[in-house]
Parts: C-alpha cells; sequence; structure tokens
C-alpha cells in the first residue's frame, strides 16, 4: 500500500517535470527569432558599408591612374630632338567626349624599339609599319578619349598608340564631368575652335563613378571628381 507522503512526492515530481508549454516555447522562438533578425541586420549592413568603402577605393584608385597616365604622356607631346624638323606636336584638341573628338599629339619615338613608321598624311596616326624599327625622326602619336567599350553605357577613359586598339587607363568615367581645357603660355584659357599652335597646357578633369553593375545598394558620394594642370614642356613655354 502506497503511503500519503509517497503519494505527495509523486504528484511533486510530476509537477516539476511537466517541460514547457506551447505557449512559452512560442514566445522563446519569438525571442530567438528577434536576436538572429538583429544579427544579420547589423552583418548585413557591415557587408555593404564595406562593399561601398572598396568600391570608393577602387574608384578612386582607376582615376588617379587614369590622371597619372595622361600626364606623363601629355608631357611629352611635341618632343622632337631635332629641333622641330620631325613635326611633332598637338594634331587635335577635342574635348575627349568621343573618338571624333580627341586629344592627339605627336612625339619622336626613334629609341623605343617599335617600328612607329611614319604619319605621311599629317593626321597624327602611324600610317604604313615598313618593319624597320627606330627609324631617326619616327613619330608615335597617342589619343585620349572616352569610349564605351561594352555598349552598356558606361564609360572608360582610353588610351589609343598609333593606330593600335584603344586601352582603358580608367574605368566608370561620367562624360559630364570629363574634360580637356587648353591653356596658353600666360596661362589663359583657348577658346574653340582651339589653335593647337598655341597650347602650352593642358587641363585635365575627370569625375568617375562606383561600378554600378556590382553593387546592388545605394553608396553615398559614389562620385570623385580629380583635375590638375599638365606642362606642355615642349610646347611653346
Amino acid at each position: 500500500m502506497v503511503s500519503q507522503m509517497d503519494t505527495t512526492s509523486i504528484k511533486t515530481r510530476g509537477i516539476g517535470n511537466r517541460g514547457f508549454t506551447l505557449i512559452e516555447l512560442m514566445v522563446a522562438m519569438a525571442l530567438v527569432g528577434i536576436v538572429i533578425a538583429g544579427i544579420i541586420s547589423s552583418y548585413t549592413g557591415q557587408q555593404e558599408a564595406h562593399l561601398s568603402q572598396k568600391q570608393v577605393v577602387e574608384m578612386q584608385q582607376h582615376i588617379r591612374a587614369g590622371l597619372y597616365i595622361m600626364a606623363r604622356e601629355i608631357r611629352m607631346a611635341g618632343y622632337d630632338p631635332y629641333g622641330g624638323s620631325s613635326g611633332a606636336g598637338i594634331v587635335s584638341a577635342g574635348t575627349g567626349a568621343s573618338s571624333a573628338s580627341p586629344l592627339t599629339f605627336t612625339l619622336v619615338a626613334d629609341d623605343d624599339g617599335q617600328d612607329n613608321a611614319q604619319d605621311t598624311n599629317g593626321d597624327g596616326f602611324a600610317d604604313t609599319a615598313d618593319g624597320t624599327v627606330d627609324e631617326s625622326g619616327e613619330l608615335k602619336s597617342i589619343s585620349f578619349y572616352l569610349y564605351d567599350s561594352a555598349v552598356l553605357g558606361l564609360n572608360n577613359l582610353g588610351m589609343r598608340i598609333g593606330s593600335g586598339n584603344v586601352q582603358a587607363i580608367a574605368e566608370n568615367i561620367l562624360p559630364a564631368g570629363f574634360s580637356f581645357v587648353y591653356l596658353n603660355s600666360a596661362g589663359t584659357v583657348l577658346a574653340p575652335p582651339v589653335n593647337v599652335n598655341s597650347i602650352a597646357a593642358i587641363q585635365i578633369n575627370i569625375t568617375a563613378q562606383v561600378d554600378t553593375g556590382e553593387v546592388d545598394h545605394t553608396i553615398q558620394n559614389a562620385t570623385r571628381t580629380v583635375s590638375t594642370i599638365v606642362q606642355c614642356r615642349n610646347l611653346n613655354l
């Protein structure tokens, strides 16, 4: 026979081991869900901020690299160690908005190990390579302009040497923020149409944007602008 004490002990143990109710489980799950949602939201925000900063850094590197390349080459415009007899200089003082309006110039490059040929029709481009490298006084032509490499509305800053293919030196350039401004030896801006024989310096303005094809969120301050004036040390100084 079970005593009164044994019955009370069994009932007490049964009450203490009965587990959680459905409501308690739902409340607990809701609290865990809120915590997880907060963690995910925080992680996503950090990832987007990291991606944004990465995109901005890449954009700045692209335009600075492009600016450096242009400045280095433009300084050599008109270089002619033969007293000007080779005819090197500015060929086209365009806006740079497209291949139809490039900045094109020539310089003597008869020590670069390349067959630059000769510019026989005066358009700034080597006409026919004859297989002979480093002919005395041979000219190399360089052009800079914006182009859409994939016809997607994303403009690249291109550099073209001679009649070769254009190569991108900076990506995602805003057409409205890109320009060449031509100055004479007194620092006065030359109004278009620019007399190429009066150019002594060129101001380069570049505005770039982040690659919108690689991000799916809004980046604050998604454009950067750089500007510099390059003295053409072989022209009108």
